[in-house]
Protein backbone atom coordinates (compact mmCIF):
# COMPACT_ATOMS: atom_id res chain seq x y z
CA UNK A 1 0.00 0.00 0.00
CA UNK A 2 1.24 3.21 -1.22
CA UNK A 3 2.22 5.71 1.60
CA UNK A 4 -0.12 8.91 1.98
CA UNK A 5 1.00 11.97 0.40
CA UNK A 6 2.45 14.77 2.72
CA UNK A 7 0.24 17.95 2.96
CA UNK A 8 2.83 20.31 0.60
CA UNK A 9 1.98 17.62 -2.43
CA UNK A 10 -2.00 17.88 -1.34
CA UNK A 11 -1.89 21.39 -1.64
CA UNK A 12 -0.32 21.44 -5.06
CA UNK A 13 -2.51 18.23 -6.68
CA UNK A 14 -5.86 17.37 -5.03
CA UNK A 15 -8.96 18.60 -6.94
CA UNK A 16 -6.91 19.09 -9.54
CA UNK A 17 -8.06 16.59 -12.94
CA UNK A 18 -5.90 17.91 -15.70
CA UNK A 19 -6.73 15.79 -18.86
CA UNK A 20 -3.37 13.87 -20.49
CA UNK A 21 -3.05 16.58 -22.87
CA UNK A 22 -4.76 20.03 -22.00
CA UNK A 23 -4.63 22.88 -19.27
CA UNK A 24 -2.31 22.10 -16.11
CA UNK A 25 -3.94 24.00 -13.94
CA UNK A 26 -7.72 24.07 -13.45
CA UNK A 27 -9.60 25.95 -15.87
CA UNK A 28 -12.12 29.23 -14.93
CA UNK A 29 -15.72 27.76 -15.79
CA UNK A 30 -17.81 31.27 -16.27
CA UNK A 31 -20.83 29.61 -17.49
CA UNK A 32 -24.48 30.38 -15.53
CA UNK A 33 -25.53 27.50 -16.93
CA UNK A 34 -25.11 24.21 -18.70
CA UNK A 35 -27.03 22.39 -21.40
CA UNK A 36 -27.88 18.53 -21.34
CA UNK A 37 -27.48 16.31 -24.09
CA UNK A 38 -31.30 15.05 -23.36
CA UNK A 39 -33.85 14.50 -20.91
CA UNK A 40 -33.34 11.49 -19.45
CA UNK A 41 -29.53 13.11 -18.57
CA UNK A 42 -31.84 16.16 -16.57
CA UNK A 43 -33.98 13.33 -14.81
CA UNK A 44 -30.70 11.73 -13.50
CA UNK A 45 -28.90 15.02 -12.32
CA UNK A 46 -32.35 15.76 -10.41
CA UNK A 47 -31.86 12.26 -9.06
CA UNK A 48 -28.35 13.00 -7.68
CA UNK A 49 -27.32 10.17 -10.02
CA UNK A 50 -25.19 12.17 -12.53
CA UNK A 51 -22.26 14.07 -12.54
CA UNK A 52 -23.39 16.86 -15.17
CA UNK A 53 -23.84 20.32 -13.80
CA UNK A 54 -27.16 22.63 -14.19
CA UNK A 55 -27.19 25.68 -12.89
CA UNK A 56 -23.89 27.55 -10.94
CA UNK A 57 -25.62 28.24 -8.30
CA UNK A 58 -26.05 24.49 -7.39
CA UNK A 59 -22.40 23.49 -8.61
CA UNK A 60 -19.80 24.56 -10.95
CA UNK A 61 -16.72 22.91 -11.97
CA UNK A 62 -14.17 25.09 -11.29
CA UNK A 63 -16.07 25.47 -7.43
CA UNK A 64 -16.27 22.06 -7.36
CA UNK A 65 -12.22 21.45 -7.69
CA UNK A 66 -11.80 23.74 -4.79
CA UNK A 67 -13.84 22.12 -3.24
CA UNK A 68 -12.02 18.75 -3.59
CA UNK A 69 -8.90 20.36 -2.83
CA UNK A 70 -10.25 21.71 0.51
CA UNK A 71 -11.65 18.31 1.60
CA UNK A 72 -8.51 16.71 0.86
CA UNK A 73 -6.30 19.17 2.93
CA UNK A 74 -9.02 18.86 6.13
CA UNK A 75 -9.35 15.13 5.74
CA UNK A 76 -12.91 15.24 5.00
CA UNK A 77 -15.58 13.79 2.73
CA UNK A 78 -17.50 16.39 2.04
CA UNK A 79 -16.61 20.12 1.61
CA UNK A 80 -19.20 23.69 0.79
CA UNK A 81 -17.68 26.84 -0.43
CA UNK A 82 -19.47 29.39 0.20
CA UNK A 83 -19.44 33.30 -0.70
CA UNK A 84 -17.87 34.47 2.83
CA UNK A 85 -16.62 32.82 6.39
CA UNK A 86 -20.28 34.08 8.04
CA UNK A 87 -22.11 32.52 4.79
CA UNK A 88 -20.87 29.66 5.86
CA UNK A 89 -21.50 29.87 9.81
CA UNK A 90 -24.56 31.41 9.14
CA UNK A 91 -26.15 28.66 7.13
CA UNK A 92 -24.15 26.07 9.02
CA UNK A 93 -25.79 26.60 11.90
CA UNK A 94 -29.15 27.28 10.27
CA UNK A 95 -29.11 23.85 8.74
CA UNK A 96 -28.59 22.48 12.19
CA UNK A 97 -31.50 24.12 14.68
CA UNK A 98 -34.77 24.50 14.46
CA UNK A 99 -37.01 26.83 15.78
CA UNK A 100 -36.68 26.22 19.50
CA UNK A 101 -33.10 24.60 20.10
CA UNK A 102 -30.56 25.90 21.74
CA UNK A 103 -26.90 26.02 20.68
CA UNK A 104 -23.93 26.14 23.35
CA UNK A 105 -21.65 28.63 21.78
CA UNK A 106 -18.14 29.56 23.02
CA UNK A 107 -18.37 33.63 24.68
CA UNK A 108 -14.89 33.96 22.90
CA UNK A 109 -15.60 33.70 19.11
CA UNK A 110 -15.30 36.10 16.16
CA UNK A 111 -17.83 38.99 16.58
CA UNK A 112 -19.47 38.20 13.08
CA UNK A 113 -20.77 35.06 14.91
CA UNK A 114 -21.47 36.45 18.17
CA UNK A 115 -23.78 38.78 17.00
CA UNK A 116 -25.66 36.46 14.36
CA UNK A 117 -26.13 34.19 17.39
CA UNK A 118 -26.81 36.79 19.90
CA UNK A 119 -29.09 39.21 17.89
CA UNK A 120 -30.34 37.19 14.39
CA UNK A 121 -30.82 33.55 15.48
CA UNK A 122 -33.16 34.92 18.53
CA UNK A 123 -35.48 35.91 15.40
CA UNK A 124 -35.92 31.93 14.09
CA UNK A 125 -36.40 30.50 17.19
CA UNK A 126 -32.94 30.24 18.11
CA UNK A 127 -31.27 30.20 21.22
CA UNK A 128 -27.61 30.62 21.96
CA UNK A 129 -26.11 30.33 25.28
CA UNK A 130 -22.83 32.12 25.89
CA UNK A 131 -20.48 30.07 28.02
CA UNK A 132 -16.97 30.84 28.77
CA UNK A 133 -14.29 28.30 27.16
CA UNK A 134 -13.13 26.41 30.11
CA UNK A 135 -16.76 26.17 31.04
CA UNK A 136 -17.38 24.38 27.63
CA UNK A 137 -17.35 21.12 28.51
CA UNK A 138 -18.86 20.79 31.42
CA UNK A 139 -21.92 22.62 29.89
CA UNK A 140 -21.85 20.46 27.22
CA UNK A 141 -22.31 17.37 29.72
CA UNK A 142 -25.27 19.25 31.45
CA UNK A 143 -26.70 19.86 28.47
CA UNK A 144 -30.83 21.52 28.44
CA UNK A 145 -33.77 19.37 26.75
CA UNK A 146 -33.62 20.87 23.39
CA UNK A 147 -29.73 21.50 23.06
CA UNK A 148 -28.94 20.81 19.62
CA UNK A 149 -25.02 21.63 18.96
CA UNK A 150 -22.02 23.61 20.28
CA UNK A 151 -20.25 26.44 17.90
CA UNK A 152 -16.40 27.05 19.19
CA UNK A 153 -13.30 28.07 17.48
CA UNK A 154 -9.76 27.16 18.47
CA UNK A 155 -7.48 29.08 18.44
CA UNK A 156 -9.63 31.37 19.29
CA UNK A 157 -9.97 35.23 17.74
CA UNK A 158 -8.17 37.60 19.07
CA UNK A 159 -7.13 36.09 22.65
CA UNK A 160 -5.50 33.38 21.09
CA UNK A 161 -6.61 30.73 23.87
CA UNK A 162 -6.95 26.89 22.93
CA UNK A 163 -10.17 24.88 23.28
CA UNK A 164 -9.23 20.60 23.87
CA UNK A 165 -11.33 19.32 20.28
CA UNK A 166 -10.74 16.03 21.61
CA UNK A 167 -12.53 16.76 24.87
CA UNK A 168 -15.39 19.21 22.86
CA UNK A 169 -16.35 16.46 20.50
CA UNK A 170 -16.46 13.37 23.22
CA UNK A 171 -18.95 15.50 24.90
CA UNK A 172 -20.88 16.54 22.46
CA UNK A 173 -21.24 12.95 21.04
CA UNK A 174 -21.97 11.55 24.40
CA UNK A 175 -24.69 13.76 24.41
CA UNK A 176 -25.97 13.61 20.82
CA UNK A 177 -24.85 16.82 20.12
CA UNK A 178 -23.48 18.41 16.53
CA UNK A 179 -20.09 19.97 17.09
CA UNK A 180 -18.99 22.84 14.90
CA UNK A 181 -16.12 24.07 15.20
CA UNK A 182 -14.33 27.76 13.20
CA UNK A 183 -10.64 26.18 12.53
CA UNK A 184 -9.58 29.71 10.51
CA UNK A 185 -6.62 30.73 12.68
CA UNK A 186 -5.66 26.47 12.40
CA UNK A 187 -5.58 25.73 8.79
CA UNK A 188 -5.44 22.22 7.91
CA UNK A 189 -2.06 22.67 8.22
CA UNK A 190 -1.46 23.37 11.95
CA UNK A 191 -4.79 21.31 13.07
CA UNK A 192 -7.37 18.91 11.83
CA UNK A 193 -10.43 18.84 13.98
CA UNK A 194 -12.40 16.17 12.19
CA UNK A 195 -9.87 13.61 13.37
CA UNK A 196 -10.56 14.64 16.87
CA UNK A 197 -14.00 13.82 16.46
CA UNK A 198 -15.75 17.48 15.47
CA UNK A 199 -18.70 16.87 13.18
CA UNK A 200 -17.99 20.09 10.95
CA UNK A 201 -15.21 22.78 10.18
CA UNK A 202 -15.80 26.04 9.14
CA UNK A 203 -12.98 28.74 8.11
CA UNK A 204 -12.97 31.88 6.69
CA UNK A 205 -11.47 31.12 3.46
CA UNK A 206 -10.75 34.84 3.01
CA UNK A 207 -7.77 34.10 5.38
CA UNK A 208 -4.91 31.88 5.29
CA UNK A 209 -6.98 29.19 3.01
CA UNK A 210 -7.06 31.74 0.07
CA UNK A 211 -3.54 34.01 1.68
CA UNK A 212 -3.88 36.97 -0.58
CA UNK A 213 -6.39 39.63 0.73
CA UNK A 214 -8.01 39.73 -2.99
CA UNK A 215 -11.29 37.38 -2.01
CA UNK A 216 -13.67 36.47 0.27
CA UNK A 217 -15.20 33.11 0.34
CA UNK A 218 -16.25 30.62 2.94
CA UNK A 219 -16.17 26.70 3.55
CA UNK A 220 -18.12 24.03 5.28
CA UNK A 221 -16.21 20.55 5.98
CA UNK A 222 -16.79 17.21 7.66
CA UNK A 223 -19.06 13.77 6.56
CA UNK A 224 -20.97 14.15 3.17
CA UNK A 225 -24.19 13.32 5.63
CA UNK A 226 -23.32 16.13 7.61
CA UNK A 227 -22.59 18.80 4.96
CA UNK A 228 -25.55 18.12 2.58
CA UNK A 229 -28.32 19.83 4.27
CA UNK A 230 -25.71 22.72 4.53
CA UNK A 231 -25.47 22.19 0.96
CA UNK A 232 -29.31 21.71 0.25
CA UNK A 233 -29.74 25.44 2.27
CA UNK A 234 -26.75 27.22 0.36
CA UNK A 235 -28.73 26.16 -2.74
CA UNK A 236 -31.65 27.82 -1.81
CA UNK A 237 -30.09 30.67 0.09
CA UNK A 238 -27.48 31.67 -2.57
CA UNK A 239 -24.35 32.48 -0.91
CA UNK A 240 -22.88 31.63 -4.39
CA UNK A 241 -19.22 31.48 -5.02
CA UNK A 242 -18.15 32.83 -8.82
CA UNK A 243 -15.96 30.67 -10.99
CA UNK A 244 -13.10 33.16 -10.89
CA UNK A 245 -12.92 33.41 -7.03
CA UNK A 246 -12.74 29.87 -6.98
CA UNK A 247 -9.70 29.59 -8.92
CA UNK A 248 -8.13 32.48 -7.10
CA UNK A 249 -8.47 30.02 -3.89
CA UNK A 250 -7.12 26.67 -6.11
CA UNK A 251 -4.12 28.62 -6.90
CA UNK A 252 -3.37 29.99 -3.43
CA UNK A 253 -4.05 26.78 -1.70
CA UNK A 254 -0.33 25.63 -3.66
CA UNK A 255 1.36 27.73 -1.39
CA UNK A 256 -0.69 27.54 1.96
CA UNK A 257 1.97 25.11 3.46
CA UNK A 258 4.49 27.44 3.00
CA UNK A 259 2.92 30.04 3.75
CA UNK A 260 1.38 29.00 7.66
CA UNK A 261 4.60 27.40 8.63
CA UNK A 262 7.05 30.26 7.48
CA UNK A 263 4.19 32.88 8.95
CA UNK A 264 4.11 30.70 12.16
CA UNK A 265 7.86 31.00 12.61
CA UNK A 266 7.40 34.74 12.06
CA UNK A 267 4.65 34.68 14.59
CA UNK A 268 6.69 33.27 17.28
CA UNK A 269 10.00 35.66 16.44
CA UNK A 270 7.57 38.83 16.74
CA UNK A 271 6.03 37.43 20.37
CA UNK A 272 9.74 36.45 21.80
CA UNK A 273 11.41 39.54 20.77
CA UNK A 274 8.69 42.18 21.82
CA UNK A 275 7.23 40.49 25.12
CA UNK A 276 9.58 42.32 27.58
CA UNK A 277 8.90 45.83 25.68
CA UNK A 278 8.05 48.31 28.51
CA UNK A 279 5.18 49.03 27.08
CA UNK A 280 4.02 45.15 26.74
CA UNK A 281 1.56 43.85 29.50
CA UNK A 282 1.25 40.74 27.65
CA UNK A 283 2.15 38.46 24.92
CA UNK A 284 -0.20 35.86 23.63
CA UNK A 285 0.90 33.14 21.05
CA UNK A 286 0.18 29.53 21.81
CA UNK A 287 3.78 28.39 21.15
CA UNK A 288 4.95 30.85 23.95
CA UNK A 289 6.27 28.28 27.16
CA UNK A 290 3.70 30.08 29.78
CA UNK A 291 0.95 30.41 27.51
CA UNK A 292 -1.74 29.34 29.75
CA UNK A 293 -2.36 26.72 27.08
CA UNK A 294 1.07 25.59 25.91
CA UNK A 295 0.65 21.81 26.64
CA UNK A 296 -2.45 21.97 24.60
CA UNK A 297 -0.67 23.27 21.68
CA UNK A 298 1.65 21.13 22.18
CA UNK A 299 -0.77 18.07 21.78
CA UNK A 300 -3.41 19.98 19.32
CA UNK A 301 -1.36 21.65 17.07
CA UNK A 302 2.04 20.55 14.96
CA UNK A 303 4.09 22.48 13.04
CA UNK A 304 3.17 26.14 14.52
CA UNK A 305 0.93 28.11 16.38
CA UNK A 306 -0.42 30.14 13.62
CA UNK A 307 0.57 33.74 12.07
CA UNK A 308 -1.36 35.47 14.52
CA UNK A 309 0.43 36.88 17.89
CA UNK A 310 -1.88 39.57 19.65
CA UNK A 311 0.02 41.95 22.31
CA UNK A 312 -1.82 43.56 25.21
CA UNK A 313 -0.23 47.33 25.97
CA UNK A 314 -0.16 48.66 29.19
CA UNK A 315 -1.96 52.12 29.43
CA UNK A 316 -5.25 50.56 27.54
CA UNK A 317 -7.06 51.30 24.78
CA UNK A 318 -5.47 54.83 24.86
CA UNK A 319 -1.88 53.57 24.19
CA UNK A 320 -2.94 50.59 21.99
CA UNK A 321 -4.28 53.84 19.29
CA UNK A 322 -1.10 55.33 19.73
CA UNK A 323 0.79 52.71 18.19
CA UNK A 324 -1.60 51.59 16.02
CA UNK A 325 -1.12 55.24 14.40
CA UNK A 326 2.47 54.49 14.52
CA UNK A 327 2.61 51.50 12.59
CA UNK A 328 4.70 52.20 9.39
CA UNK A 329 5.34 48.87 7.40
CA UNK A 330 2.69 46.98 9.36
CA UNK A 331 -0.70 47.86 7.51
CA UNK A 332 -3.75 48.96 9.39
CA UNK A 333 -6.48 47.01 8.45
CA UNK A 334 -8.70 44.43 9.28
CA UNK A 335 -8.86 40.72 8.34
CA UNK A 336 -5.86 38.29 8.52
CA UNK A 337 -3.99 35.54 6.62
CA UNK A 338 -2.73 37.17 3.88
CA UNK A 339 1.16 37.66 3.05
CA UNK A 340 1.35 41.35 4.23
CA UNK A 341 1.10 41.97 7.60
CA UNK A 342 -1.67 43.45 9.26
CA UNK A 343 -2.69 44.99 12.47
CA UNK A 344 -6.47 45.52 14.55
CA UNK A 345 -7.69 46.33 17.45
CA UNK A 346 -10.37 44.37 18.06
CA UNK A 347 -12.41 46.69 19.86
CA UNK A 348 -13.14 49.09 17.70
CA UNK A 349 -13.12 46.38 14.30
CA UNK A 350 -14.18 42.02 15.06
CA UNK A 351 -15.87 43.06 18.34
CA UNK A 352 -16.71 46.69 18.02
CA UNK A 353 -19.74 47.25 20.18
CA UNK A 354 -19.45 44.35 22.57
CA UNK A 355 -20.37 45.52 26.08
CA UNK A 356 -18.08 45.43 28.82
CA UNK A 357 -19.26 42.32 30.28
CA UNK A 358 -19.05 40.95 26.76
CA UNK A 359 -15.52 41.74 26.25
CA UNK A 360 -14.66 40.55 29.66
CA UNK A 361 -16.21 37.22 29.04
CA UNK A 362 -14.58 37.28 25.91
CA UNK A 363 -11.06 37.67 28.00
CA UNK A 364 -10.53 40.95 25.44
CA UNK A 365 -8.66 44.00 26.75
CA UNK A 366 -9.23 47.29 25.26
CA UNK A 367 -5.31 47.85 25.15
CA UNK A 368 -5.34 44.19 22.73
CA UNK A 369 -3.14 45.08 18.99
CA UNK A 370 -3.84 41.68 17.03
CA UNK A 371 -0.86 41.31 14.30
CA UNK A 372 -1.51 39.03 11.28
CA UNK A 373 2.20 38.30 10.34
CA UNK A 374 2.93 37.94 6.18
CA UNK A 375 6.23 37.37 4.48
CA UNK A 376 8.19 40.21 5.39
CA UNK A 377 11.37 39.32 7.08
CA UNK A 378 10.92 39.39 11.07
CA UNK A 379 13.41 41.23 11.42
CA UNK A 380 12.13 44.31 9.94
CA UNK A 381 8.51 43.54 11.38
CA UNK A 382 10.02 43.89 14.86
CA UNK A 383 11.37 46.94 14.10
CA UNK A 384 8.09 48.64 13.08
CA UNK A 385 6.39 47.09 15.98
CA UNK A 386 9.27 48.30 18.47
CA UNK A 387 9.39 52.15 16.89
CA UNK A 388 5.59 51.65 17.23
CA UNK A 389 5.19 50.54 20.81
CA UNK A 390 8.03 53.08 21.52
CA UNK A 391 5.04 55.61 20.82
CA UNK A 392 2.89 53.93 23.44
CA UNK A 393 5.14 54.60 26.36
Amino acid sequence: MAEPLKVGTLAVHAGEHAPASGPVTTPIVRSSTFHFPDSAAVDAFNAGTSALYEYSRLGNPTVHAAEEKLATLEGAEAALLTASGMAAISTTLLATLSAGDEVLCQSAVYGGAFRFLRDTAPRFGIHARFVEAGALVAAIEDARPGTKAVYFETPVNPTLRLVDLSAVAKAAKARGLVSIVDSTFGTPVLQRPLAHGVDLVVHSVTKYLNGHTDAILGAVLGSAKQVQPVRSLARQLGPTVDAGVAFELLRGLKTLPLRVRRQSETALAVALALRAHPAVAAAHYPALPDHPDHALYERQMHGGAGGVVTFTLKGGEAAARRAFDGLRLVARAASLGGVESVCSLPVITSHVGFSAAELSSAGIDRGMMRFSLGLEDAEDLVADLRQAFDRAL
